[in-house]
């Protein structure tokens, strides 16, 4: 695959010939972010994709605060250290009463 091809694809290049997954299905996991991206809304703001090393040929879409979170890797410069930390989905209730997911950092480390 050239440079070029990346223009024709209709989402993020990982997610090209995968399938879609649920973060639901991998509450608790011990997971590596091997990559993400992030694809625009209706809205006009956008939402994030990942790729986990655990899981090969799937994508998962992120909810705003995991979307927020990747953002905050991505600014920070950090998106390659990110792939080498252990991390968890976790489901987690605001101070308002609704359900989220989110991701924590372990101490392990478990390469992938």
């Amino acid at each position: 695959m050239g440079y070029w091809d990346k223009f024709g694809s209709k989402g993020i290049s990982f997610m090209d010939n995968a399938d879609k997954g649920n973060l639901h299905d991998i509450l608790g996991e011990k997971v590596h972010i091997v990559d993400f991206g992030f694809i625009k809304n209706d809205e006009g703001g956008d939402y994030g994709v990942v790729q986990l090393a655990e899981h090969e040929g799937m994508f998962y879409f992120a909810n705003q605060v995991v979307t927020d979170m990747l953002h905050q890797v991505e600014t920070d410069g950090m998106k390659e250290e990110l792939a080498k930390q252990v991390i968890v989905f976790s489901e987690t209730t605001s101070k308002k009463g609704r359900d989220y997911i989110r991701f924590e950092f372990t101490d392990d480390d478990i390469p992938f």
